[in-house]
C-alpha cells in the first residue's frame, strides 16, 4: 500500500466532502470553493478533482445528478449520501482529538466559521469551511 498516495487521496476526499456539506455543487464550483476558502493556498486541479469525485460516487459517498448551471450549461452536481456521514464524523473526532492533544489548540487563528459541532475549532486553520 502506497501511504503517501493514500494520504493525498484521503485528504482530497475529505476536502470534497467537507466542501459540499452545505449543499450540492458541481465540480468546478467545488474546486473554486476550496481555492476561495484557502485563500489560494490549495488549488485542486482537474487531475485530482474528477477522479476523486468518481471514486467517492463509486463508494456511495456521493450522488450526482445533471442540472443547469447559472450559465445555462449542463453540469453534474454532487451531493452527500448517508454513507459519507461516518467519514465526516471521523473528521469531527480527529478534530476534537487534535484540539485536546494540543491543549489550547494554537494551530492557527480562530474564525467564527471554523467551528466543529461541539465547540472545537476545525483544526483551528485558516480554512473557513461551514460547520459540519
Amino acid at each position: 500500500m502506497n501511504k503517501p498516495r493514500d494520504l493525498v487521496q484521503g485528504t482530497v476526499d475529505l476536502l470534497i466532502l467537507k466542501t459540499i456539506t452545505p449543499g450540492p455543487l458541481h465540480g468546478w464550483a467545488i474546486a473554486q470553493r476550496i481555492k476561495q476558502v484557502s485563500k489560494d493556498v490549495m488549488k485542486l486541479n482537474q487531475n485530482a478533482l474528477y477522479p476523486a469525485l468518481h471514486r467517492l460516487e463509486e463508494q456511495g459517498r456521493l450522488k450526482s445528478e445533471w442540472d443547469d448551471s447559472e450559465n445555462n450549461r449542463r453540469v453534474k452536481c454532487y451531493s452527500l449520501t448517508k454513507a459519507s456521514h461516518p467519514m465526516l464524523s471521523l473528521v469531527r473526532g480527529i478534530c476534537g482529538s487534535l484540539i485536546r492533544s494540543n491543549g489550547a489548540g494554537k494551530l492557527g487563528s480562530r474564525s467564527r466559521r471554523t467551528r466543529c459541532r461541539g465547540g472545537a475549532a476545525f483544526f483551528r486553520s485558516q480554512l473557513p469551511f461551514e460547520a459540519i
